[in-house]
C-alpha cells in the first residue's frame, strides 16, 4: 500500500518508531491500494511503541473490492477465507445494496488492523459501520435498535445477541449511537458502539455528572470518578466529544473511551488547545514528552506519487482517553491522511478543502 508508505515517511520517529513502521508496512503490503484513499493511525501516547492502522471503504469500487465483486482488484485467497474478512465482505455487500436505495445511512466501512508485534498472522480487520444517519439528516424516528441488530447479524452471519434494551436506554439518555464496531479479528462477546452526545447532554454545565448518570442507567458499573475527571479534561480543551462503549445484552461494560476532537481540522500547532490537552495527559503520565512534541509537529499535508502525482491532506482527527475498569487510563492520538487530488503548481493556493469535502461521511473523519 504505497499511500501508507508515503504517510509513514512524513511522521516523526518519536511517534512511529522503526519497528512499528515495519509492522505497518507488512500489513500495508497485503492490502490493495484501492483501499488507501483515507488512512488513520492509532498511536499510543505512553511508551508503548505499537501503532495500529485503519482504512476506509466508501466508494462503490472500494466496497466492491471488499465484497469480492470488483473485476480488476482481488484480495488474496489467504485473506478471502479468513472469518474476519468474510464478515467484512458481507457488510460490504450490505453497503453496496444501500447505495442503490434512498436509505440515508452512509455506506462507509472502516477496517481496523492491529499491528501486534507478537503476531505474524495475515491482517484481519475489525469493522465499524454507520448505525444512524448523520444528525444533520435528522434521525428522530430512526429504528436504531433494528439497525444495530441488522449490522451485527450481517457481521456474524446471524450469531449475535440483540442489544435493543441497552441501545434504547442509551438513546433515551441522550447518547446517540452513530457507529457499530464488530471485532471479528479478536475474541469479544461485546459490540463496540461509537456514540455522539445529543444537545441535552452536550450543552450541560454538569456534563461529567450527567454522563455518569446516563451510563449508570444503562447498566454501566465503571469507575465514576476517573471517568468524570477525563470527561471534564477533554471537554475543557476540545470542541466535540464522542464515547466508545462496549455493550452486551446485559448492558454497558466498565471500559469507556472518550474521543476528543476539534472542529477546526488545522495542524496541531495551529490550534493551541491540542497542546493544552496533551500537556494535561503528560502531567498525568499518559503521554511521554517525546510523543507530545511529535504530535504537535504533525503536518497539514504531503505530496506523493502513486501511479501519478497525488496530494494528501493530514490532520489530527482526535485524541482518545480510555478509562479502564480499575480507573486507570491510557491515551491515543489518531493522525489521518486523505487523498484530495493532484499537487497544485508552485505559488497557487494550497490551503486544504473545508472539513467534510470529499471525506467518507462518518464521525471518524470530518
Amino acid at each position: 500500500m504505497i499511500a501508507l508508505d508515503l504517510l509513514l515517511d512524513t511522521l516523526p520517529d518519536a511517534l512511529v518508531g522503526e519497528e512499528a513502521r515495519k509492522r505497518l508496512r507488512r500489513i500495508g503490503d497485503q492490502l490493495p491500494d484501492a483501499l488507501a484513499e483515507v488512512l488513520v493511525l492509532e498511536v499510543r501516547l505512553d511508551d508503548d511503541p505499537q501503532v495500529d492502522v485503519s482504512v476506509a471503504a466508501g466508494t462503490r469500487r472500494q466496497l466492491g473490492v471488499l465484497a469480492g465483486t470488483d473485476p480488476n482488484v482481488r484480495l488474496t485467497p489467504e485473506l478471502v477465507t479468513d472469518p474476519a474478512w468474510r464478515s467484512a465482505a458481507r457488510l460490504a455487500r450490505r453497503s453496496l445494496n444501500l447505495t442503490g436505495t434512498p436509505d440515508p445511512l452512509l455506506p462507509v466501512i472502516w477496517l481496523e488492523f492491529d499491528a501486534d508485534p507478537a503476531s505474524f498472522a495475515p491482517p484481519a480487520p475489525a469493522t465499524f459501520v454507520a448505525a444512524a444517519p448523520s444528525p444533520a439528516a435528522g434521525s428522530a424516528d430512526w429504528d436504531l435498535a433494528g439497525t444495530v441488530a441488522a449490522i451485527l447479524a450481517t457481521a456474524t452471519w446471524g450469531d449475535a445477541p440483540r442489544l435493543d434494551e441497552p441501545v434504547g436506554r442509551l438513546r433515551a439518555a441522550g447518547i446517540g449511537v452513530r457507529m457499530v464496531g464488530y471485532f471479528g479479528n479478536r475474541p469479544s462477546a461485546a459490540a463496540r458502539l461509537v456514540c455522539g452526545l445529543e444537545p441535552v447532554l452536550r450543552n450541560a454545565a454538569d456534563l461529567p455528572g450527567r454522563l455518569v448518570a446516563a451510563l449508570t442507567d444503562c447498566g454501566w458499573y465503571g469507575p465514576q470518578d476517573a471517568f468524570a475527571r477525563w470527561v471534564r479534561t477533554c471537554a475543557n480543551w476540545t470542541d466535540t466529544l464522542h464515547l466508545s462503549v462496549d455493550v452486551t445484552a446485559d448492558g454497558v461494560l466498565p471500559r469507556v473511551g472518550i474521543e476528543a476532537k476539534q472542529d477546526t481540522h488545522r495542524p496541531p500547532r495551529a490550534d493551541p488547545r491540542w497542546e493544552g490537552l496533551l500537556a494535561e495527559l503528560a502531567a498525568a503520565g499518559l503521554c511521554t514528552p517525546a510523543k507530545l512534541a511529535a504530535v504537535l509537529e504533525l503536518r497539514g499535508g504531503h505530496d506523493g506519487h502513486v501511479l501519478y502525482p497525488r496530494r494528501y491532506r493530514q490532520w489530527l482527527n482526535h485524541i482518545k482517553v480510555v478509562v479502564a475498569a480499575d480507573g486507570s487510563a491510557a491515551a491515543k492520538a489518531y493522525p489521518f491522511a486523505q487523498e484530495i487530488g493532484t499537487p497544485r503548481p508552485a505559488g497557487s493556493n494550497t490551503s486544504p478543502p473545508p472539513p467534510g469535502s470529499g471525506c467518507p461521511g462518518c464521525i471518524r473523519t470530518c
